[in-house]
């Protein structure tokens, strides 16, 4: 294909991540709030909405392209709604903090694995059923038909058939806490004084508060010493490197159609493999391992009182209701030593993609270069990892706002950062030496890697407090 047409098409996908990432960051905290007021299947619903405007404009420009204002750039105008409606990012976050409100905390790490599992077995499905139709039909638009359907049926489903994870006392509750928080801040303004110098910062700050949820990934005081805690800021920052990734789907493709010659048909199947080998590795291999590296609740001892070898004759005739009975409480899985796996599993994870991308970059044909796609599959196991690894960092600040704070980190990632320094590397680089994005891919990863090694977890509190501090709960 001509290296021009490439660079257009890069381009306009490029635009369209900007104006989706720039909105979404503006949007994803106050979507966020609106789902401890008002439920998580508000958002839900909300965010299949602009999903299906999306996917319906894309059938609209296609068909009369040559009508629309601007042709296949009014592609830009619907990336500009969802964006709005928190995008992608947002219906992300609210659909973890609903698996939140509903699981145990030891079980998170594992549901967010197996959910991401079954989101790609959807991902490796959906190529191969569109491919499938397109070659039925010859029409390169069925799948669009076929997903607005399923989004029109998806949005009722959460409106009113998904129930709430959260209840009314507890949205209550927050609510409270949020308008309270309102009007502490209310007052501090009250009683600032309003000088020149404190309106200009004013004004400075409002510029930049759709980053105010990246408040709680701040370093923190450590009592006792001068030091900040640097290990959540750590986190989210390698996060957001590695979710910059998702931006190369798109110059994947177009990579390789250019170099391969791929069509339609191709590319589903390549696209379903590697979706299906993400579901594989999210659903059985990286639990499987989880399971072996976080340790296990140890055995509870139960005492034996009166020995049950002793003959029922001669033990004492004391009645049962005069035996001293001591309560026995099952010992817990220590988060300390849960955390220590989680970033041993976030740390492997990096590995495997440095050298899935190295697998890629001296590919010479479609057989290695699948080989390294695939390879990277298995490095999926960070994210999850990186999600359980901070909501044990966050020292119980709310998964909410935990995980509204990580999609917009994610989103300045995933859609402001990565589209604009993939996109312009791939639009300069398409006609020369393609595998640039992959050299610097790459290289982005690795400086997540040298991130994650930073990482000091806060020592684990002795044995013996632990249990002076359940006795005194007792």
């Amino acid at each position: 294909m001509d290296p021009t047409v490439l660079a257009a098409v890069a381009r306009l996908v490029t635009v369209q991540s900007l104006v989706l990432g720039v909105l979404t960051c503006l949007t994803a905290g106050w979507w966020g709030q609106m789902s401890d007021r008002h439920g998580r299947k508000l958002i839900l619903g909300i965010s299949v909405f602009g999903i299906l405007l999306t996917e319906a404009n894309i059938i609209f420009v296609s068909r009369y392209h040559g009508r629309v204002p601007g042709g296949y750039w009014f592609l830009v105008v619907t990336s500009a709604i969802d964006g709005m409606l928190g995008g992608l990012s947002t219906a992300s976050a609210a659909t973890h903090a609903y698996m939140a409100d509903c699981v145990e905390p030891n079980a998170r790490s594992r549901v967010f694995s197996l959910y991401l599992g079954t989101l790609f077995i959807g991902f490796a499905l959906g190529p191969t059923i569109g491919s499938i139709l397109i070659k039925s039909t010859q029409d390169l638009l069925t799948p669009f038909y076929v997903a607005v359907t399923a989004h029109v049926l998806m949005a009722p489903f959460y409106l009113l058939v998904l129930p709430e994870s959260l209840s009314d006392e507890a949205r209550t509750a927050l609510t409270k806490k949020q308008r309270d928080i309102r009007g502490e801040r209310a007052d501090a303004v009250r009683q600032a004084k309003a000088s020149d110098l404190w309106h200009t910062r004013q004004k400075f700050l409002a510029l930049f508060s759709f980053l105010s949820p990246l408040a709680i990934f701040l370093p923190r005081k450590i009592e006792g010493t001068g030091r900040r805690d640097w290990n959540l800021t750590i986190v989210v920052a390698s996060t957001g490197i590695v979710f910059a990734q998702i931006s190369l789907i798109a110059y994947n493709t177009q990579y390789a159609i250019a170099a391969f010659g791929w069509r339609s048909e191709e590319l589903g199947y390549w696209l379903t493999a590697v979706g299906l080998t993400k579901a594989f590795h999210m659903v059985v291999v990286l639990p499987f391992v989880t399971r072996l590296l976080k340790p296990s609740s140890p055995a509870v001892s139960l005492p034996v009182q009166p020995d049950e070898r002793e003959p029922l004759m001669n033990r004492s005739n004391t009645p049962p209701e005069a035996a001293t009975v001591t309560p026995i409480h099952p010992p817990s899985i220590s988060p300390h030593a849960v955390a220590r796996s989680d970033l041993l599993i976030a740390r492997v994870s990096l590995l495997i993609d440095i050298a899935s991308y190295i697998v890629v970059m001296i590919s010479g044909g479609p057989v290695l270069f699948v080989v390294g796609c695939l390879a990277l599959s298995f490095g999926g196991g960070f994210g999850p990892a990186a999600s359980s690894l901070a909501m044990h960092l966050s020292r119980g600040q709310g998964s909410g706002k935990l995980f509204g704070a990580i999609a917009v980190a994610n989103t300045i990632g995933s859609s402001l950062v990565g589209p604009a320094v993939f996109g312009l590397i791939y639009i300069n680089t398409v006609g020369t030496f393609p595998k640039a994005i992959f050299v610097a891919a790459a290289a982005s990863v690795i400086v997540a890697f040298g991130a994650m090694l930073l990482i000091r977890l806060p020592q684990e509190p002795p044995l013996q407090d632990v249990e002076d501090r359940a006795t005194d709960e007792l």
